[in-house]
């Protein structure tokens, strides 16, 4: 599987996310530990949103962390969401990439 068409399910399931899907809010709401969903914000780590790919694609059980990992850093998810109004960001940094929680919600100015 190409880390490219991998990177566009990850980006799909982004704007779903903020286009409030129903499908996608009800799985992440089930999905568990290591990811948060609210009103504008889903939060997240890294090995958790591996475990939901894994868990809601067959693709990704291909595809081992460390793959999973570099293509998550490699895509330009934040240059595909400029138009949305949205961003990754890191919302609490542990200073290690797989303890760190990331956001993806509304661009946030300094």
């Amino acid at each position: 599987m190409k880390d490219h068409h991998s990177g566009d399910i990850v980006y799909n399931w982004f704007c779903l996310f903020l286009e409030r899907d129903e499908n996608l809010l009800q799985q992440l709401n089930n999905f568990g530990q290591g990811i948060t969903v609210d009103a504008n914000e889903w939060l997240f780590t890294v090995p958790a949103l591996y475990d939901f790919a894994c868990n809601s694609s067959p693709q990704f059980k291909q595809m081992d962390y460390p793959k999973f990992r570099n293509m998550l850093f490699q895509y330009p998810f934040n240059q595909k969401l400029k138009g949305t109004g949205a961003e990754i960001s890191i919302s609490q940094n542990y200073n290690k990439l797989d303890l760190s929680i990331y956001r993806l919600g509304p661009v946030s100015i300094p």
